[in-house]
């Protein structure tokens, strides 16, 4: 029978932590893939509410979307090209089959829906973006990133949060 002593005890368990902990953060490969794509799907569903959205104020969020994560793209493209990460092409089959359902959608309907989209989807980019300024598994050049784009998500989720509740009053005439 083996005996284990308290401090053997104490010791398996924390490394177990620890490795836990080190297995949940992000790799600067999956950060840029994740954040590409999500990058890729805030495009491609900002570019159908140019085309679907008669509501001006969608319309000029839209385009900000559009012209502000284009601008994140490139930056991870260059570092992620440098690094030698791969860089996806379109966005994950979540998000293309969230388009999808999307370009069904029109007139106060779509509004709507990708309104709420864009809430849950900055909901998860400042989560992934946060995780990757804390993580110590990511390249000091993409945490430096991270960093630099968190307030502008976080202006992109209020921004949104601002058109959701315009709809609702609207809706309440």
């Amino acid at each position: 029978m083996i005996r284990t002593t308290p401090r053997v005890a104490i010791a398996l368990l924390l490394s177990t932590a620890v490795a836990t902990a080190f297995a949940s953060e992000p790799t600067s490969k999956d950060f840029v893939k994740d954040a590409v794509e999500s990058n890729l799907a805030e495009i491609q569903t900002s570019q159908l509410a140019l085309t679907k959205s008669s509501n001006p104020e969608v319309k000029s969020f839209a385009q900000r979307m559009i012209d502000d994560h284009t601008q994140a793209n490139t930056q991870l493209q260059t570092i992620a090209e440098q690094k030698g990460i791969k860089i996806p092409d379109s966005p994950g089959l979540k998000h293309q089959a969230e388009l999808k359902a999307m370009q069904a959608r029109s007139g106060a309907d779509f509004d709507k829906s990708y309104i709420d989209q864009m809430n849950a989807d900055h909901e998860k980019a400042i989560e992934l973006f946060q995780a990757a300024a804390n993580s110590p598994q990511i390249d000091p050049e993409l945490k430096k990133l991270a960093e630099r784009t968190l307030p502008t998500l976080h202006q992109h989720q209020h921004s949104a949060m601002q058109l959701a509740s315009g709809e609702e009053a609207a809706k309440r005439r």
